[in-house]
């Protein structure tokens, strides 16, 4: 595989990264339980880590950091003494307060398998997923610990579809009768692997661009629908020589302080629910400081722009009276606005 153009590296795995979301799959690594050295038999029935066979070079293919201790090499074959590298998962796990570079552990609890040697240890790899941690993972050289079914990570600067045939034709030249399938890019595995919930975000998405759609129809019907009653008095404050930016001021400070006690309110409820949507989210936080800000301000901007429509009726109201005779800057007497009151 090196031996194609553009491939930088090359290397053999039981198991992608993101595509052990189902270990009872077929092809799935299943959690398998194991002993370790020392320990009594009681202590080592709750031991178990997913067992991933690789190359020498796959941590070098994915640019894993290796911690401690070596990473696999050539030597690590069959006949030689059996390795393993670990995860910090499986360290933090099992030897909280040990240094497991040296440890050896047995697969299957079975007194008959030799011992396998820990001689290193990785930073964890996203195996199950991307919204998945914490699971022990144990890497054991493919040359050693055959697989039925594997996969090959390259390390390429061009696209997967270019190179297909390059690589369906390297696999089959060794064995014709070797199926080769699902040739793709890590992108395009990390986006299979987030489908279901990306749909999922997307749906609860849509319902919420929706709730926001009808919040602010129903903020802004409300809102109009209050400054309509309120015309006859409009009216009266115009002919008693109101100015339609006073009228609008009188309306736009009313409606705010409305909408933002609605607002508060909804904040604070959204911010104690928010954490029941956490596991349909990923790098995002439930309390996520630009939604909480952008929301309400979208909410605040409608019964702003509700409230602004008093400045169309009150010029309506205004050209009305005008209409009637009275004028619009009409400064009345005393005994003028006493004969109004009376009327």
């Amino acid at each position: 595989m090196k031996a194609i153009p553009g491939v930088e590296l090359a290397a053999i795995t039981s198991a992608l990264p993101t595509t052990n979301t189902n270990p009872s799959a077929v092809g799935g690594i299943a959690i398998e339980g194991f002993a370790i050295e020392d320990r009594p038999v009681e202590s080592s029935q709750d031991l178990s880590a997913e067992r991933i066979r690789i190359s020498s070079d796959y941590f070098k293919v994915l640019q894993t950091t290796l911690l401690r201790g070596r990473s696999f090499n050539e030597g690590d074959e069959d006949g030689k003494p059996l390795v393993a590298i670990i995860d910090e998962s499986t360290a933090r796990k099992y030897w909280p307060n040990q240094d497991p570079v040296g440890r050896r552990v047995r697969f299957a609890r079975d007194r008959t398998k030799p011992w396998t040697t820990v001689v290193g240890i990785i930073k964890d790899i996203k195996n199950d997923g991307l919204d998945i941690d914490g699971v022990p993972h144990i890497y054991v050289s493919v040359y050693q610990d055959p697989s039925k079914q594997v996969s090959v990570a390259l390390r390429t600067s061009l696209p997967a579809t270019l190179q297909e045939p390059q690589i369906r034709h390297e696999i089959q030249s060794i064995d014709p009768g070797l199926p080769v399938f699902n040739v793709s890019s890590m992108n395009d595995i990390l986006d299979r692997s987030l489908a279901s919930r990306r749909f999922s975000a997307d749906l609860v998405g849509g319902f919420a661009g929706l709730a926001v759609l009808l919040a602010s129809i129903g903020i802004y019907g409300l809102l109009a629908y209050m400054v309509g009653q309120r015309s006859r008095e409009i009216g009266i404050r115009m002919a008693l020589g109101a100015r339609r930016a006073d009228i609008l001021r009188m309306f736009l400070r009313k409606g705010v302080a409305l909408a933002a006690v609605g607002i508060v309110a909804g904040v604070v409820v959204s911010a104690s629910t928010a954490s029941m949507m956490a596991s349909l989210l990923y790098g995002v936080r439930p309390h996520d400081p630009a939604v909480f800000l952008i929301v309400p301000l979208l909410l605040l901007a409608v019964a702003a722009l509700a409230r602004a429509c008093t400045n169309r009726l009150t010029y309506m109201v205004g050209r009305r009276a005008h209409e009637i005779g009275v004028p619009w800057r009409w400064e009345p007497r005393p005994s003028t606005i006493e004969k109004m009151i009376v009327s």
